[in-house]
């Protein structure tokens, strides 16, 4: 049901020198998940050293003037999460094929297994055991009780809830105000 199981991961791809545009996804530059978000990043140059990157946001993004500039390495990095591929603005752009190392929430796409546990976050305890039980009754030759079918629903949408929250991102819209002056009868 598309309820989007998430969990934070690192991942990386090399840096093209003097190109400081990518696209993450599917059909991108970069052929993997599609990032919901980018929350740290870092460069390791070939000496396996690492060098912060900085995230920022559009605005601020925006405000840089000479975007193509060419500098040692990239130091900020603004991440449009565009669909279907996510796209990665770095400044300066780079001047080595270094690997910029990125955390981003990604979903499973299937149960991740170690041995026989399954994991998964911890806020899905109560989807998981609740849903189970309203699921098994049945199996088991019993009816449900109210309050089993009650936490089931609750958990569940508690669950679908805190799932929305992390892959819809408000929108911020620039209203332009203009006053007109009143017209002279």
């Amino acid at each position: 049901e598309d309820l989007l199981i998430p969990f934070v991961t690192w991942d990386y791809f090399t840096l093209t020198i003097g190109d400081g545009h990518y696209t993450i996804g599917p059909t991108g530059d970069v052929e993997k998940s599609r990032p919901e978000n980018i929350n740290r990043a870092f460069i390791q140059d070939s000496d396996f050293a690492d060098h912060i990157v900085r995230i920022i946001d559009e605005r601020t993004y925006a405000l840089i003037s000479s975007k193509e500039t060419t500098g040692t390495r990239p130091s900020v990095l603004w991440y449009n999460p565009t669909a279907p591929d996510g796209s990665v603005h770095l400044y300066p752009f780079p001047v080595s094929a270094d690997a910029l190392y990125y955390s981003h929430i990604a979903s499973f796409t299937e149960a991740t297994l170690i041995g026989d546990t399954m994991i998964l976050p911890r806020n899905y305890d109560a989807p998981v055991m609740w849903n189970l039980a309203l699921w098994l009754a049945p199996l088991l030759g019993r009816d449900p009780s109210q309050i089993i079918i009650g936490m089931a629903q609750k958990s569940r949408q508690d669950l679908i809830g805190l799932n929305a929250v992390r892959r819809v991102k408000p929108a911020v819209l620039d209203i332009l105000r203009v006053s007109y002056p009143s017209p002279q009868y």
